[in-house]
Order: C-alpha cells, then structure tokens, then sequence
C-alpha cells in the first residue's frame, strides 16, 4: 500500500502488517485529479538539477519517454486535485499524523479511473486509516 508523507509529500510503501496509521481522505472524484502517475512524475521533477529541467526533452525523459503525464509541474500544481491533496497534507500534519491516502494518487490507475473506489477505500480504511476526513471544498474547514 502506498502513503504520502504529509510534509514531503513522497510516497511509502508499507505491508498490510504495518502498524502505522494514517488518515484517509473520503471525497467525490473531480474532472483533474492528481493520479499516482503525475506524484510519480512530480517527485522525480523536483529532485533532479535545475539545469536538466532546462532540457527540452527533459520532461519527456522523466515520464520514460511514454509522455504518462502530459502536464508540467505548474499544471499540476494548479490543479484542484492537487489542492485537495496539499490540504490533506496540511490537515494531516494538524491531527498529529504523518502519513496519508488518497486513493485517485496512492493507486496505480491501470483501468478506467473509477474502478472499485469503494474496494478502495475499504482498504485502506481497514488497513491502518484512523482518522478519516471528509471535506467539503470551499468551506472553511473547523479546528
């Protein structure tokens, strides 16, 4: 099962026998979100030199020349997807945990991206998600 690091925001692999908790995000798929594939491509962006990512076929290189993300750091970045995954974090690091999941960016999206979300999110919520949280996009969230 894949994590995100609420301060880094790189994934972790653990087994289905961790004991590390997490929270788990509970929300409705927007039109742009963020896949696995595109956190893949955002880690890899930011931790290569400055002066590769001047290369035009940079971009292209990074995604294994299949082009799996034909967004750059920006468009990603100012997706609402993204927002919520950056809000996550933020909420995440408030309640005391490190880690969490999303299930449009902790799993590989091989099929249609609405697969059995809610074999999930079942998962995960079984699995080590002890706090779930459930937001409402545009609301000011309580603390």
């Amino acid at each position: 099962m894949r994590l995100l690091h609420a301060k880094t925001l790189e994934f972790k692999f653990i087994n289905e026998n961790s004991p590390l908790k997490y929270v788990t995000l509970s929300h409705t798929w927007g039109d742009d979100e963020v896949t696995y594939q595109d956190m893949l491509w955002l880690e890899k962006w930011r931790a290569a030199p400055d002066h590769w990512k001047k290369e035009p076929m940079f971009e292209y290189l990074l995604s294994g020349g299949e082009g799996s993300t034909t967004k750059s750091e920006k468009e990603l970045t100012g997706l609402s997807g993204y927002r919520k995954i950056i809000e996550t974090a933020r909420i995440t690091q408030e309640l005391g945990y490190e880690y969490f999941w999303i299930d449009t960016c902790c799993t590989i999206q091989t099929h249609h991206r609405r697969q059995s979300p809610t074999k999930r999110v079942a998962y995960a919520a079984e699995n080590g998600g002890r706090m779930y949280i459930a937001p409402q996009y545009g609301a000011a969230s309580q603390k």
